[in-house]
């Protein structure tokens, strides 16, 4: 118990630093993802089960590249997270709503 306790004491004292892992972490996710999907992008079609919107479909490859990459090294933060909400709009509503 003492341990996790240390640990959320360090974070209280270094919020800063965990938030910065945070956002290293998403980024890097992000980037990787993009390039999942830039590498197959069959894939990124079956996902989202429709082969007639393609520009979305290079908007959300392009926007997790470039936005990832930019989370990753804190370069315009804001503006590549801003890059993220319409991809995850669209998750919800076309992905997600149809499963319930």
């Amino acid at each position: 118990m003492s341990i996790i306790n240390k640990t959320f004491d360090w974070f209280e004292v270094n919020h800063n630093l965990a938030y910065s892992f945070i956002r290293i972490f998403l980024g890097a996710a992000l980037f990787i993802r993009g390039w999942f999907l830039f590498s197959d992008p069959a894939a990124l079609t079956e996902l989202a089960r429709a082969d007639q919107q393609y520009w979305y479909f290079s908007y959300i490859t392009i926007s997790h590249l470039l936005g990832g990459l930019c989370l990753a090294i804190g370069l315009l933060t804001r503006f590549a997270a801003l890059l993220q909400i319409p991809v995850l709009i669209g998750a919800v509503l076309v992905v997600h709503l149809e499963q319930g």
